[in-house]
């Protein structure tokens, strides 16, 4: 089943800014059409929506809490209604908690688990139901998790589950001719990356890498796209660790 305009519609979760705004725009770039989900950066995801719809494609931004399973379910029903079907998916929303162990709070915790975690299961299980045959989806993890970094205990933890939740929705999918993967960032140089360390801090980072920078949201979009093509079919359940030789 396809679309009834012949072109594909893609799901954005986070799709206003950063790394999920040159996603967008990316998936835009190879044709489709775009749904730019945001959950509070209107005038953002609605920018967005004018630079996808320059390229020739349709666009439009939907709010949406992910946290929360009827409006994941609301997205995806505008999706439908608006462009008569979806055929990809990428979960990019997420909330970053930098603390150590001893001082997360309880609302921490549900804050952080309830979007990385319960947010990123119920897009999955939207994109299960609603994805047409053939089509993809690609959920955003992190190169954190196969480190030892102090701080980052509980975000760590929603991202583990994200990789998991692609190794077994893998083969599930796969009878449909939809595959599943999963894109795990190190540090990419946005503006939330940089208003949340100091100068020093960035050039650490930059330099843990084996290219001595910081990674860009157009490095990660470029390899959502692949995932995103027909030229990434026989790749399924595998997590790409895209940090420049960080790990």
């Amino acid at each position: 089943m396809t679309n009834s305009n012949d072109q594909q519609t893609a799901i954005i979760t986070g799709g206003s800014r950063g790394i999920g705004k040159a996603i967008a725009l990316k998936l835009a770039e190879q044709g489709n059409n775009v749904i730019v989900n945001y959950q509070s950066n209107a005038l953002e995801a609605e920018a967005v929506v004018k630079q996808v719809q320059a390229m020739g494609v349709k666009a439009k931004a939907v709010q949406a809490d992910i946290s929360e399973r009827k409006s994941v379910d609301d997205l995806f029903n505008v999706a439908k209604a608006e462009f008569g079907g979806v055929d990809i998916v990428v979960n990019n929303a997420a909330v970053q908690i930098h603390k150590m162990i001893n001082e997360h709070t309880a609302q921490d915790l549900d804050s952080i688990f309830d979007i990385n975690a319960k947010g990123a299961f119920y897009v999955l299980q939207n994109a299960v139901q609603h994805l047409n045959e053939g089509g993809h989806i690609v959920a955003l993890s992190s190169s954190l998790t196969t480190m030892m970094v102090p701080g980052y205990s509980a975000y760590n933890a929603t991202k583990a589950a994200v990789e998991q939740y692609v190794r077994s929705a893998a083969k599930e999918v796969a009878q449909r001719g939809i595959n599943i993967n999963a894109v795990a960032p190190g540090p990419v140089d946005t503006e939330l990356l940089r208003n949340t360390e100091t100068e020093q801090g960035l050039k650490f980072l930059a330099g843990l890498s084996g290219f001595q920078r910081l990674g860009t949201p157009q490095d990660i979009a470029n390899i959502v796209g692949f995932f995103c093509s027909d030229d990434s079919r026989w790749v399924s359940g595998q997590v790409i660790r895209a940090n420049g030789a960080l790990i």
